[in-house]
C-alpha cells in the first residue's frame, strides 16, 4: 500500500504540472508520471509476492517499466485492467528514456516522446485499478521485529 499511495502522490504532482498554466514543464511531468507508473506495477509486483531485493535488482526490475508491465502482465494484471496496444506502446517509447535516467539528467539529441495523454491515461486507471488489491494486500509485507504481521497504524 506504501508503493501505491507513493505512486498516487507522483502521478498527482504530474497532473498539477500538466495544468495549463504550467506550459513548458512536459520533461518533468514525463518524469513524475514514468516514476508513478513505475511505483504502481511495483505495488501490484509487491502484492502479488515479487521481494523487495527482486524489485530493486537491476537485472530483475530495477527502474525499467517494461520489465515491471510484463511481469505484471503474467502475475494476473490484465484481469484488474484492460491493457491495449497503444498503453504497451506509450509504456515501451517512454521506458528506455526514463531506465536511462534521460528525463532527471541533460541529454541532448532527437527524442521522441509518446503523448503524455496515453501516459497519463494508462497511470490513473493503473491506479484506480489496483487500488483495493494493494489495500487488501498491506498487511500481508508488513511485519514487526518478530516477523509477526503488524496492525494498519490507520
Amino acid at each position: 500500500m506504501g508503493l501505491w499511495t507513493h505512486a498516487n502522490e507522483f502521478y498527482q504532482a504530474s497532473c498539477i504540472l500538466l495544468q495549463p498554466n504550467n506550459e513548458g514543464l512536459l520533461d518533468p511531468s514525463y518524469y513524475l508520471v514514468s516514476h508513478s507508473i513505475e511505483l504502481a506495477l511495483k505495488a501490484f509486483l509487491r502484492g502479488s509476492g515479487v521481494s523487495l531485493d527482486d524489485l530493486k535488482n537491476p537485472r530483475k526490475f530495477g527502474h525499467d517499466l517494461n520489465k515491471g508491465l510484463n511481469k505484471s502482465i503474467r502475475l494476473g494484471l490484465k484481469s484488474f485492467l484492460p491493457i491495449t496496444e497503444k498503453d504497451i506502446f506509450a509504456i515501451s517509447t517512454i521506458n528506455d528514456y526514463y531506465k536511462a535516467k534521460e528525463l532527471e539528467y541533460i541529454v541532448t539529441g532527437f527524442k521522441r516522446y509518446p503523448k503524455m495523454e496515453l501516459l497519463t491515461s494508462f497511470n490513473g486507471r493503473l491506479l484506480d485499478a489496483i487500488n483495493q488489491f494493494c489495500f487488501d494486500k498491506m498487511n500481508i509485507h508488513v511485519t514487526g521485529a518478530d516477523n509477526m504481521p503488524l496492525e494498519p497504524i490507520c
